[in-house]
């Protein structure tokens, strides 16, 4: 959840540079793609929750009896695609909006769907029917499901098929995230 978070400031500093600081443009007039720059904001969130991920390793590990990391590859692998699918989520947002109070309007309405119709906070198996088919169709769901595997050291051909999905909706917001950009007009 804390990569969704940053993720979604990301669209934050998108919305500001647009709309109050004029550096999208400034950034424009260089020789650097759209896509490149929505690469930098990736990789900004990526840096931030790769950090984040390490404080709680480091705080967690000697304070937390039991606590460990059964496969880090899966933990890094959901929070590299959550990242990157949650970060390019809110690009159309922050290029398509024209007032501050409709960015935090929509990312709000957004947001808070997305973290808690998942299974993030409590299992699938205890959802209402509505929910769980909502759960099914978000992303931050695959997320947590394969981070959860990561920690506890399950995992197989479920969470194969989980990764594959994460992929699916990363591409996907991706590719919006990309047009969304290139609609901008400067």
């Amino acid at each position: 959840m804390g990569t969704a978070s940053i993720a979604m400031s990301s669209g934050h500093v998108l919305f500001n540079e647009r709309r109050f600081w004029g550096m999208y443009e400034a950034i424009l007039t260089l020789p650097v793609s759209r896509s490149a720059y929505l690469l930098s904001k990736i990789l900004w969130v990526m840096t931030l929750s790769m950090g984040q991920l390490l404080f709680i390793l480091l705080l967690g590990i000697p304070l937390i009896e039991g606590f460990y990391c059964a496969n880090i590859f899966l933990v890094l692998l959901s929070i590299l695609l959550g990242g990157i699918c949650f970060c390019s989520l809110i690009m159309p947002v922050a290029s398509l909006t024209k007032s501050a109070a409709a960015f935090y309007g929509i990312t709000a309405f957004i947001s808070l769907p997305i973290m808690l119709c998942s299974s993030a906070f409590y299992p699938l198996k205890a959802m209402p029917f509505w929910v769980k088919a909502i759960a099914y169709l978000n992303s931050m769901t695959y997320m947590a499901n394969i981070a959860r595997a990561g920690f506890a050291g399950s995992g197989g051909s479920e969470i194969f098929f989980e990764i594959l999905i994460l992929c699916f909706f990363t591409a996907f917001f991706f590719a919006i995230g990309i047009i969304s950009l290139k609609r901008i007009r400067v």
